[in-house]
């Protein structure tokens, strides 16, 4: 970097990622995380098995879980800033090789630093932001023609996150394009790559065979992939607030992309890569099962931004400044939203917290913690001190994307019907919502154990319930 201004965009871009990464409340995926990564590994690599993901993220935050006194964020979140830090400099590296325009190279160099999905899982304690880096990293060993290292690259994403199965699909593909020479050792080393993932690949078509029409997931429109094209770039927290993001995300793409069509100056293999994988998933989803998910999308929103940036080395001053205008006020906001969040805070795990605040307060010897949906225990698991004694309600029906019967036995769960003699109180915990069966409270209120007004409810509208009571047994 032989200008100061991109040092200058890098470091803010490294401020915006790492400030403040300890202040919002963990959330489910990564409680999820930090209970696995607590685990023996072998137990960690049963537990994964049960789940939907291959087990390398929660291998790689396993040696931070082991150290005495760290908090539970660190665990999970400082490998996610860490892997989102170094990708900026891999991508300076990328744009010195694909850009010989310095303006677009600066351009998209800092709308990479300040583009607001990057910043938002710099900040989250999952794979995305590595993922983010290998993809990247895996694009420059094929520019920089690294077949050894391009192996080693997709190796580790595939066993990071299945949509790196995706991604290996298009860099393929992309490398093709770029320079079709390199199709012998590309195609060997990606081979050699899904060669090294082959143990886990059995386990996978388990996986996906035992959630096939029972997964969170559900079906797509073209509505729905248009937002989660949109969400590469933006940070939809609230699709209906952010309808402005997406709808001038989609014009200056759409305008973007005829602009580089009639100037036959399309960059194709960075239009692969920002657009196949996407389409991969919507194809996979219509055919076979849904499995678009939006933030394993974010690594094509770099290829995204530099297909943006790339007018600004041909446009005249005036076609910059529209440019801007269109484009620079609504990332501004999304930013300042991002990098805010943690002034508004999701309000219900807001209201979890306090809650489990409320039991971990007034807890006393013999008490028992009675709960309807294993999600519960992910959620508060990881930071209750005083809780000795906690059951899962009997099950009445499956739960979409719930915890499979393996991980639960791995991560310890007890689940059964409410002991004959309970020494102390009760605390009962309900749950219901489109995931739950609605099957799932009735235990509880056969047992009389709803009788009494909730103490708290963290969730209680047309959607989900979700309340806490405290019960004295008879």
């Amino acid at each position: 970097m032989k200008s100061k201004l991109p040092l200058l965009l890098a470091a803010v871009g490294i401020l915006l990622r790492a400030i403040p990464v300890w202040a919002v409340p963990t959330w489910y995926d990564e409680n999820f995380t930090i209970l696995l990564a607590r685990l023996p590994i072998d137990r960690l690599l049963a537990a994964t098995a049960g789940d939907v993901h291959p087990p390398l993220w929660y291998l790689l935050c396993w040696p931070l879980a082991h150290i005495p006194g760290i908090p539970a964020w660190a665990v999970v979140r400082v490998p996610a800033v860490l892997a989102s830090i170094a990708t900026l400099w891999v991508w300076w590296k990328i744009l010195e090789i694909v850009e010989t325009s310095p303006r677009v190279r600066l351009v998209a160099f800092g709308l990479f630093c300040f583009i607001p999905q990057q910043i938002y899982y710099a900040q989250e304690g999952r794979m995305y932001s590595l993922l983010t880096l290998l993809v990247l990293g895996a694009w420059l060993c094929i520019l920089r023609r690294r077949w050894v290292w391009l192996a080693v690259a997709t190796a580790i994403m595939l066993w990071l996150q299945n949509y790196g199965l995706l991604y290996a699909a298009a860099l393929w593909l992309a490398a093709i394009v770029y320079d079709r020479r390199t199709w012998r050792a590309v195609t060997l080393s990606l081979t050699a790559a899904g060669l090294a993932f082959i143990p886990w690949l059995i386990i996978l078509f388990r996986q996906m065979g035992e959630i096939h029409g029972s997964y969170w997931m559900v079906g797509i429109s073209m509505p729905s992939v248009l937002g989660d094209l949109a969400h590469t770039y933006f940070s939809i927290l609230d699709l209906r607030a952010d309808m402005i993001n997406v709808a001038v995300f989609h014009g200056v793409l759409i305008w973007v992309l005829i602009w580089g069509v009639r100037r036959r100056s399309t960059n194709w293999p960075v239009a692969i890569l920002a657009f196949v994988p996407l389409v991969l998933a919507a194809i996979v989803s219509v055919v076979w099962q849904p499995i678009m998910l939006p933030r394993a999308l974010i690594p094509s929103g770099a290829f995204i931004v530099l297909l943006i940036a790339k007018p600004f080395g041909d446009l005249k001053y005036r076609g910059q400044l529209l440019m801007a205008i269109f484009l620079v006020p609504v990332m501004l906001v999304n930013i300042l939203v991002v990098s805010l969040r943690v002034f508004k805070p999701n309000n219900i795990m807001v209201k979890y917290y306090s809650a489990l605040s409320l039991i971990e307060t007034q807890w006393q010897e013999g008490d028992l913690l009675f709960y309807s949906d294993a999600g519960l225990f992910v959620s508060w698991s990881p930071y209750w001190r005083n809780i000795d004694n906690a059951i899962l309600s009997p099950q009445c029906g499956p739960v979409r994307g719930g915890l499979s019967p393996q991980t639960m036995t791995e991560l310890r769960i007890k689940t059964g019907p409410l002991p004959d003699i309970v020494t102390g109180r009760i605390w009962v915990v309900t749950a219901l919502s489109p995931f739950i069966p609605n099957c799932a409270n009735e235990y509880f209120i056969e047992n009389g154990l709803l009788d009494s007004q909730p103490l708290a409810c963290m969730q209680d509208d047309v959607l989900a319930e979700a309340c806490l009571y405290l019960v004295n047994p008879k």
